[in-house]
């Protein structure tokens, strides 16, 4: 981010010229106020820097955490737009990261799934080997489901499936047997 810490004013915001600035400015880390005559195109652009910012920030995190950037799309900084999108290998990386850093660790080990014991891992992974060695979080939706977590502390892993539709019985039965077998070794 090469404006990191920098502040920009920006007029004749609202649209054109001045709307492209101003956000090309929030996406390279800078504190942008925008000015126009036409108050409701601030707001818009207001809108747009705010999500343009945070996307920033997330790609900064991330980069700066070293988990790779390649095939990545960070709409906001929420990571509730659906146009978000993380591969496999960002998603190990956060979790390695998150494993590495003791002050995250407890807490955010913490709040995982345990195979066949606890919340939306309860009633899945429920025989050995995976039952009680599995921690993960899952995810589904009527596009997308997942499963992302580590085994035994020793690997981690992320499985994610995606199309329209997905079905989540097969879905989570791939992924299940893929933990399964981690869990195994």
């Amino acid at each position: 981010m090469r404006l990191a810490g920098k502040t920009g004013i920006v007029t004749a915001a609202a649209s054109g010229m001045g709307r492209a600035g101003a956000l090309r400015f929030a996406q390279e880390g800078a504190q942008v106020a925008v000015v126009d005559v036409d108050a409701a195109g601030v707001q818009r652009v207001v809108g747009e820097i705010t999500t343009a910012g945070g996307a920033a920030q997330v790609r900064t995190a991330l980069t700066d955490a070293g988990i790779p950037l390649a095939g990545l799309r960070i709409i906001d900084g929420s990571g509730l737009s659906s146009l978000d999108r993380l591969t496999a290998r960002a998603i190990v990386g956060i979790l390695q990261a998150a494993w590495e850093d003791p002050t995250i660790k407890p807490s955010f080990v913490s709040a995982l799934a345990v195979a066949g014991r606890t919340g939306t891992l309860k009633d899945r992974l429920r025989k050995p080997p995976a039952l009680g060695v599995v921690l993960a979080k899952t995810g589904t939706t009527s596009i997308a489901s997942a499963l992302s977590g580590f085994v035994r502390g020793r690997y981690v892993f992320s499985v994610l499936q995606n199309g329209r539709p997905v079905s989540y019985w097969w879905a989570r039965r791939a992924q299940d047997r893929f933990a399964t077998v981690l869990a195994s070794q």
